[in-house]
């Protein structure tokens, strides 16, 4: 089971996230994520290590029978669209696995995708890429 990713506030905001060139955080204009953040993070992560893993994965609260035989936490530091043209994704991610095969983990991950302009479509793309490699990182860090 994936629990709900945590985001800083700025990157749980429904205003997209940028960062300029003096390195202060603000709000792109007159942009929005299609859903709130937390939760599409959370569900497309789930989504990607369901496919990258042997096991079924999927967001909390758990839907299937039973109860789930290993929970990720993942607490993000950074998510931001960056003015170098790089998105950033950093932080933390935990594995626990009480009685299972799975080797519990915890390691940091720091994360940086072109983007290939610095529109709202653009910082999306780069965020999806982003979250897929944490996907591929996390599935490395449990022994797929």
């Amino acid at each position: 089971m994936l629990r709900d990713v945590s985001l800083p506030e700025y990157a749980a905001a429904s205003e997209i996230a940028v960062q300029d060139a003096d390195g202060a955080v603000k709000k792109a204009r007159r942009a929005l994520w299609a859903d709130q953040p937390e939760r599409s993070v959370t569900l497309a992560l789930a989504r990607q290590l369901d496919a990258a893993l042997t096991a079924t994965v999927a967001a909390e609260p758990w839907p299937l029978t039973g109860l789930p035989d290993a929970e990720i936490e993942v607490r993000v530091e950074q998510s931001l669209a960056g003015a170098d043209s790089m998105f950033r994704l950093q932080g933390q991610y935990y594995v626990r696995a009480d009685e299972v095969t799975i080797r519990p983990a915890s390691a940091p991950f720091a994360i940086a995708v072109p983007m290939a302009g610095t529109e709202p479509q653009d910082i999306a793309a780069a965020q999806s890429a982003a979250l897929a490699e944490l996907a591929t990182i996390i599935a490395r860090g449990v022994g797929r």
